[in-house]
């Protein structure tokens, strides 16, 4: 039964984008939403833990992120109109664009400031079994 306890809790963590009891918060993965007509999709993953920046921990593949250079390790410190950037505003700001648009980005790679453009993507779609 406790066992049992374990794999509950860890599944709960999981929806709820946070590390379980004794994991490091950079294996955290927030579970991708199902996407709305016209979300934008910029591919990065970060630590929902955060509050005060976005720390890219992980890029996807093929991905407006991935093909405008963003790495693990960045902190993205502009994100289009946005100046001041954390995890709840860079998502509500990145959705409420339209696939297509062309985003500038400011992030800190190994000390320095570096500029990227990203053209944002459509969110893929899970499968039902998901």
């Amino acid at each position: 039964m406790q066992q049992t306890g374990l794999v509950v809790g860890v599944l709960v963590a999981w929806l709820m984008g946070q590390a379980p009891a004794g994991e490091p918060a950079e294996k955290a993965v927030v579970p991708p939403a199902r996407p709305m007509p016209g979300e934008g999709f910029l591919g990065v993953r970060f630590n929902p833990n955060a509050v005060d920046l976005v720390e890219v921990i992980g890029v996807d593949p093929n991905t407006a992120a991935a093909n405008a250079g963003v790495q693990p390790g960045d902190k993205i410190l502009r994100l289009g109109e946005l100046r001041t950037v954390n995890p709840t505003n860079m998502t509500a700001y990145v959705r409420g664009l339209q696939p297509g648009t062309e985003i500038s980005l400011v992030v800190l790679r190994a000390g320095r400031t570096v500029r990227l453009r990203a053209v944002l993507g459509t969110r893929p779609m899970l499968n039902e079994d998901d």
